[in-house]
């Protein structure tokens, strides 16, 4: 990548640092929730190990595919469909907790 002005160095020092930010907080939730909660550890590894301090890499991956996206069609109204049919437990307690969402059955 090729930045062509110090604004721009500027601009991308600024947009990694919220990215940072975001990331420290979604671990600080998520740690304060399993605490508030009781839970020791997470299975958020690709293999089931348990982690006692999920990472934000962890949180996203595990939550990664659970969303809604929404499929628009020129004239149409938008309509919305679920991407998976169970989440895993870990997912669970995270849309649950750190997304304050109700936990699903």
């Amino acid at each position: 990548m090729w930045l062509k002005s110090p604004r721009r160095v500027a601009a991308l020092l600024w947009l990694y640092f919220v990215v940072e930010l975001v990331q420290a907080l979604v671990e600080q939730e998520v740690r304060r929730q399993m605490r508030r909660r009781g839970v020791r550890r997470l299975n958020l590894y690709p293999e089931g190990r348990p982690s006692k301090a999920p990472t934000a890499g962890l949180v996203f991956a595990a939550l990664a595919g659970h969303g809604a996206p929404a499929v628009r069609r020129p004239g149409a109204v938008c309509y919305a469909r679920s991407t998976t049919k169970s989440p895993s437990p870990p997912s669970r307690f995270l849309n649950s907790s750190v997304l304050k969402a109700p936990p699903t059955a």
